[in-house]
């Protein structure tokens, strides 16, 4: 049977099927000539195009919204006090370098007395390690091999509960060899560094009476994280060992005391970032203890006591945080007192990915030259990134930074059509909220 459909109809589906080879042709165009994509965080592009009120609420707001609020582009509210009226816990500043703590625990003296005195009251703790796993590295101590990745530049760290070493990245895993691959000895294989499957099981050892519960994406997803927030709820849970998934938008009356069993972990990364989101961390989880009826207490444990994100998140001093670090951007020009443009370049291929970068940064370098932007627009790279390979791909970076944001926007419009050579993707991420 052949049906024929009327001229309109089938006009329509003529138009429709070649929009489809249109569409393969654009995919086809773009693997050739590599993806291109643009990039803003999710507020950036939201708040141009709200047509009402939009109200952003942090007790740890990011410099760039505070610096709106200072300059009057955003309407500042202060809430003064907590919900319940309860004062703020008292923080204390543990130096590791005086209270050197136990190998497994990660707990010193002083924190390990106040768990003990919390239990004994039939209150509640968290104790906060934003590293999950049980070994953070494994490596031979005959020759020093480490288990990387295959696929991304980083360690793989053992999981003792599946007994397998797993990538946070791309999920790769593999079982622990008996064998050293780089040496072939046998019995040398050590599994270093700690997580919270490590604190969580050596608390435990510690305080044999006490009811251990973890919080991480090793052991919590979806309804599973519920479950294990409502045993903490119901106060079937003497001590909480968790990530960051601890540290916010809970309410907890039970819980009188918090630790922080390494509070450097995020300070040293290579992200102009790194100081805001340890204060942010820090505040946030501070903010869990003593929300019922007892006081609470925060122990930050640190081997840099006088860094600022400690020393203001330990007196709940959102302001004196953000001029200390609002100086120091100033000084190179980050944000608030920039525009940054992160160019992000990947691929399977690296001869490609670093030939695209350098191509990317030329073709910048003379758009920043042209009379109208001229002296306006630094350019940065280009270098590989932090995680330089990643899911099978090698990762560049340009960096684009100006103070004058049309200025910028000319430079990093230049890029979007460039010619490049290969099968490369290209990211133009504007003011970014990650250098890794």
């Amino acid at each position: 049977m052949v049906a024929a459909a009327p001229r309109r109809r089938a006009d329509r589906g003529r138009r429709a099927l070649g929009g489809v080879r249109a569409a393969r042709r654009a995919r086809r165009d773009r693997r050739r000539r590599g993806a291109r994509r643009l990039v803003q965080a999710g507020r950036g592009r939201a708040l141009p195009r709200a047509r009402s009120v939009c109200v952003l609420g942090s007790a740890t707001p990011s410099l760039e919204s505070a610096a709106h609020a200072e300059r009057g582009a955003y309407r500042k509210l202060m809430l003064t006090r907590r919900p319940t009226a309860r004062p703020m816990p008292d923080v204390a500043i543990i130096d590791l370098r005086t209270f050197v703590p136990d190998g497994d625990a990660m707990l010193s003296a002083p924190l390990r007395a106040a768990i003990g005195e919390t239990l004994a009251a039939g209150d509640q703790t968290i104790l906060f390690l934003n590293r999950r796993g049980f070994a953070t590295f494994v490596l031979c101590r005959a020759c020093g091999h480490a288990f990387r990745c295959l696929h991304c530049s980083v360690s793989l760290t053992y999981h003792r509960h599946s007994d397998r070493l797993a990538c946070h990245y791309c999920g790769f895993t593999q079982r622990v060899p008996e064998v050293c691959p780089g040496c072939s000895a046998t019995g040398t294989i050590e599994r270093k560094g700690l997580g919270t499957e490590k604190v969580a099981d050596a608390v435990a050892t510690a305080f044999p009476a006490a009811r251990v519960a973890r919080l991480d994406r090793d052991v919590a997803s979806g309804a599973k994280i519920e479950a294990v927030l409502a045993r903490v709820a119901r106060r079937e849970v003497d001590v909480l060992v968790g990530t960051q998934m601890v540290t916010k938008g809970h309410d907890f009356p039970g819980v009188t005391l918090v630790g922080v069993l390494c509070a450097d972990t995020g300070l040293d990364l290579p992200d102009f970032r790194a100081s805001e989101r340890t204060f942010q961390l820090l505040a946030q989880v501070a903010g869990r203890a003593g929300r019922g009826d007892r006081p609470g207490r925060v122990m930050i444990q640190t081997y840099r006591p006088r860094s600022p994100a400690v020393v203001a998140a330990a007196a709940h001093d959102y302001a004196s945080f953000f001029a200390a670090e609002s100086a120091a951007r100033a000084e190179l020009g980050y944000p608030p007192h920039g525009r940054l443009v992160a160019v992000r370049i990947d691929g399977a291929d690296a001869h490609e990915v670093a030939g695209a970068a350098q191509r990317l940064a030329e073709l910048a370098r003379t758009a920043a030259a042209r009379p109208e932007v001229a002296g306006r627009v630094e350019v940065r790279g280009p270098v590989p990134a932090p995680l330089e390979r990643l899911r099978n791909r090698t990762r560049w970076q340009v960096w684009l930074r100006s103070a004058d944001r049309h200025a910028l926007r000319r430079v990093a419009r230049s890029l979007v059509t460039a010619d490049l050579v290969g099968a490369v993707r290209v990211g133009l991420d504007v003011d970014p909220m990650s250098a890794m």
